[in-house]
């Protein structure tokens, strides 16, 4: 009998030993899962039962005061994740090949993977850090949110389901969406977009793109019976904007609470807009690794660029700090020696890469 009990005593105590544990080193994190059913029954030992999480499909964990999201890859089935406003910085859903709705917005994110999320349908990044986002293999994305952060290019190509999008506030100068033929409602506002053309999305019901440099806007896309709004004001170089039926848009869109545009902006069905007017700054192909400096900075006079491995076409553009354009160059140096004190964005293109940089005149 006593060798019986002891068998079954080390039978039990290897079976509980064998459980494979997840690693999640944030406390907070750890005791929410534990408080869910999902833990090992051990607080505060960095560790949850693997088999606990695995199967959870649904997971709400916002307002937290998480900052790492460790062990989140063995949520192998989570098709739902609410993590907003927390203090997360870098995520990675690699693991998480379900994943069909993500909401992580208000934190503190600059690094995140979705490079293996496939399924995902609904993704809200608002309010973070971020500068790039890989959305290549994010082919089922319909709604995309990625206001107010550092967004400068964004490759939406793969994403040809996209609906509604929203892209407000970030740094954005060119953008690319004729492949989102199922694009109903876009916001871009608040941005340095210089030009945008909408002729391939004849879906659309919905459009901000207010307090951009818009010059050349192309709404011509033989639907525009179809939109419901459009936000252009705040974009003085517009003046004409080309569209199906210049007297349906003057009927329909001039005095109307939904439609606001500028004063000096008209309607026409051909802008004779320049060849180059949607076409990228022209040049060599180049390493995107490349180092560029600004010298001297702060300065009293000339500002040089200096790109490291790359010896092609380089442009230079010059705002003061409310926006407004003051002067641009082709060449690797740019005077300021006649402007008044003060902080001036220099935004440099070479290639198909856009830079922005801070400049300081004393």
């Amino acid at each position: 009998m006593k060798y019986l009990i002891f068998t079954l005593t080390i039978i039990i105590g290897i079976s509980i030993k064998g459980q494979q544990k997840t690693y999640v080193p944030d406390d907070t994190f750890e005791a929410l899962l534990e408080s869910y059913g999902m833990g090992d029954g051990i607080a505060n030992n960095d560790s949850v039962t693997t088999a606990s999480i695995s199967t959870v499909d649904s997971l709400i964990i916002f307002n937290d005061f998480i900052s790492d999201l460790t062990g989140i890859e063995d949520f192998t089935s989570l098709q739902y994740l609410d993590c907003h406003n927390n203090f997360l910085s870098t995520l990675d859903f690699s693991n998480n090949t379900s994943l069909k709705k993500l909401l992580c917005s208000d934190n503190l994110i600059d690094t995140i993977d979705l490079s293996n999320c496939m399924a995902l349908e609904y993704l809200d990044l608002d309010t973070n850090f971020i500068e790039n986002v890989d959305l290549s293999n994010c082919v089922n994305l319909q709604t995309l949110y990625l206001n107010y952060n550092f967004i400068e290019n964004i490759d939406l190509r793969s994403c040809t389901k996209l609906e509604y999008l929203y892209l407000d506030d970030n740094f954005i100068d060119s953008l690319d969406i004729i492949q989102n033929i199922a694009l109903k409602t876009f916001w871009c506002f608040n941005n340095y977009l210089e030009s945008i053309d909408l002729s391939n999305n004849s879906l659309l019901e919905v459009i901000y793109l207010d307090s951009n440099f818009l010059s050349c806007l192309n709404l011509k896309n033989d639907n525009n019976t179809n939109i419901t709004r459009v936000f252009a004001q705040g974009n003085s170089n517009l003046t004409c904007i080309e569209v199906d039926d210049s007297s349906y848009s003057n009927t329909n869109w001039i005095n109307n609470s939904n439609f606001y545009f500028d004063s000096n902006h008209f309607f026409s069905e051909n802008c004779n807009y320049s060849s180059d007017c949607f076409n990228s700054l022209n040049g060599v192909i180049v390493n995107k690794s490349s180092i560029l400096t600004v010298f001297p900075n702060p300065t009293n006079n000339i500002v040089n660029i200096k790109l490291d491995n790359y010896a092609g076409e380089i442009n230079l553009k010059i705002y003061d700090f409310t926006g407004k354009f003051i002067s641009s160059t082709n060449s690797r140096s740019l005077n300021i020696e006649d402007y008044p004190r003060g902080i001036y964005l220099l935004k440099v293109s070479y290639s198909d890469v856009i830079k922005r940089i801070n400049v300081v005149k004393y």
